[in-house]
């Protein structure tokens, strides 16, 4: 976007609810979410007051049922390991910080909040 009056503009369509911002950049550009039913009225609306416009990615919801699935085919987590995108109970997460802790005494520590 090129100047104030540029992303007014994009929040006026956020304001009607056809498109969501997620992400403004520093240089200029924003992110925005548009859903399939709204596109075609959101492209033209850009086309018309010049702004420029690419499409990062057609379908999010496909994207993410992509992740997903991939994630529920990885082999399953053995007994005792320990994995970020696998349930644990709370005494197993602690247990691991603590022993991450201990390996990293130099950079690491763990310690109980009051309350």
């Amino acid at each position: 976007m090129n100047s104030a009056a540029d992303f007014q503009r994009i929040l006026s369509l956020e304001s009607e609810n056809l498109l969501e911002i997620f992400s403004e950049g520093r240089n200029g550009h924003v992110d925005v979410l548009i859903q399939p039913q709204y596109m075609i009225t959101c492209q033209t609306y850009f086309q018309s007051r010049d702004l420029t416009y690419e499409l990062a990615v057609d379908d999010v919801g496909e994207e993410v049922d992509k992740e997903r699935r991939r994630l529920r085919l990885k082999d399953i987590v053995a007994q005792g390991q320990f994995s970020f995108d696998t349930y644990h109970r709370l005494k197993v997460i602690y247990d691991r910080l603590d022993a991450l802790a201990a390996k990293h005494t130099t950079t690491a520590q763990t310690f109980d909040l009051p309350g």
